[in-house]
């Protein structure tokens, strides 16, 4: 027969009070097992995340979308924004790298350039009996009302041909972008014409890969 063992109050109360701290142990145990996220996982929920708020907010991700242009200082890339934002507020945005190349060629993409005797004035130098009519000389040095006018040009009648040229390649945009809507005295449309073969070929060097490159270069032609 085996020995019977007998406790003691105090010695039951102590043995119920270590089996209540095991049992809560355990139960601590479990539920951080349970609630623990793999590495993996957390790290897919942090992009899952990541990514919701970039579509949530577009602009999250704008500047990644645009680089500078090869060659160009700080502030013209200000101004190669401001042309962006201005086409896309119009629908425009696919005339966008046509529109950079001509306003390079026109003030390099100086918003303060002044020509014609005074005339022509801002990135797209608006002449003031042409496309800047009823515009202020201030109004025209003002780079987003100057691109704004543009694409106002782009718009209207004179740019019918240019609007159906959305699958045209970046060099037929910019030729038609300079005939048409600067009404560039020296973009005729000969073999030979200097000039818009010049504008033809800037494409090729401030977009050489048909997207906006990533690193400025230093020796930039002057124009």
């Amino acid at each position: 027969m085996e020995p019977v063992v007998a406790f003691g109050a105090g010695g039951l109360v102590a043995l119920l009070v270590a089996l209540a701290g095991l049992i809560r142990e355990l139960v601590v145990r479990r539920r951080s097992k349970r609630d623990e996220v793999p590495e993996d996982a957390a790290s897919e929920s942090t992009k899952l995340e990541q990514r919701e708020w970039n579509e949530d907010d577009p602009t999250e991700t704008q500047e990644e979308d645009l680089q500078m242009p090869i060659g160009l200082t700080a502030e013209q890339f200000t101004m190669v924004q401001i042309i962006k934002a201005e086409a896309d507020a119009v629908g425009l945005g696919w005339l966008f790298q046509a529109a950079v190349v001509n306003a390079y060629s026109e003030s390099l993409l100086d918003p303060k350039a002044v020509g014609d005797r005074g005339k022509s004035v801002g990135l797209f130098q608006l002449h003031l009996r042409g496309a800047g009519m009823g515009m202020t000389f201030e109004q025209r040095q003002d780079p987003a009302q100057n691109a704004r006018r543009i694409f106002q040009v782009v718009l209207g009648p004179d740019g019918e041909k240019l609007r159906k040229m959305q699958a045209a390649t970046i060099e037929e945009q910019t030729a038609a972008f300079a005939h048409d809507i600067e009404r560039c005295s020296a973009c005729g449309w000969s073999g030979g014409d200097s000039e818009l073969h010049r504008r033809r070929a800037l494409v090729a060097q401030l977009f050489p890969a048909r997207d906006i490159p990533p690193k400025p270069r230093d020796n930039w032609p002057s124009s």
